[in-house]
């Protein structure tokens, strides 16, 4: 039986006991950043906070562990312990499989080795995820597998998903530069001759022939466009 078969099977077992395994809602009040940011002022004040993410890591034995929870900007360690969650939550938390998609609510600690972690209170599965993650240790190497399953290449590298951020960040800075007001203008134009410049020269749809026909005004565009419809 494969992992997915395996995983499917867990979605049915849950239907059946009721568990809905794929949640419509859950209200997320701190991020990881914001944990990270705040974790002194959270501690002292025991405010319980909620927090979503994908599994990724789980290790511990017996009644209690640790797992590291990612969300879009950080990994977040959560603390599971059986007294805390109770017997039958514990042990839902336990069966999560690596990817699946948690919520957790509790207070923020930090560890004796200075990690500061949630001491879940509950936690609620939010999505099943059919499909297991790249091993741990070796991640994602596969060049192939890495352009193909992009979705699993951003999940697994953090470089990857930093350099999307990024990228973005840069394209939409340059295009909150063009559209400003001082620039509006002078970019539509630019535009705008880059596009008839692109079309000077340009192989028509295959003809006889096949030559190159070079377009030297909007009235050869047009002629080089009916040339191709009856080629």
């Amino acid at each position: 039986m494969s992992v997915q078969d395996t995983r499917r099977e867990k979605v049915d077992a849950l239907i059946q006991r009721g568990v809905e395994p794929y949640a419509y809602r859950f209200d997320v009040t701190h991020g990881s950043t914001a944990i990270r940011e705040r974790h002194q002022a959270l501690e002292q004040s025991g405010e319980r906070v909620r927090y979503a993410g994908r599994l990724m890591t789980r290790r511990g034995h017996g009644k209690a562990a640790f797992a590291h929870v990612k969300d879009s900007l950080g990994s977040q360690q959560v603390y599971f312990r059986e007294d805390a969650l109770g017997p039958e939550a514990f042990a839902r938390a336990m069966d999560l499989d690596l990817g699946d998609w948690v919520g957790v609510e509790g207070q923020v600690f930090v560890t004796k080795t200075g990690e500061i972690t949630i001491r879940a209170e509950r936690v609620e599965l939010l999505a099943k995820s059919l499909r297991p993650l790249p091993e741990k240790w070796h991640g994602l190497t596969d060049v192939e597998i890495r352009y193909r399953q992009r979705y699993t290449d951003l999940i697994v590298n953090d470089d990857v998903r930093r350099v999307f951020r990024e990228r973005a960040a840069i394209i939409r800075a340059l295009r909150a530069f063009l559209d400003a007001p001082e620039h509006a203008d002078e970019w539509y134009e630019a535009a705008f001759q880059r596009l008839i410049d692109s079309h000077r020269l340009f192989r028509a749809w295959p003809t006889p022939t096949s030559d190159w026909v070079e377009v030297d005004d909007l009235s050869d565009w047009q002629q080089a466009n009916t040339l191709m419809a009856t080629a």
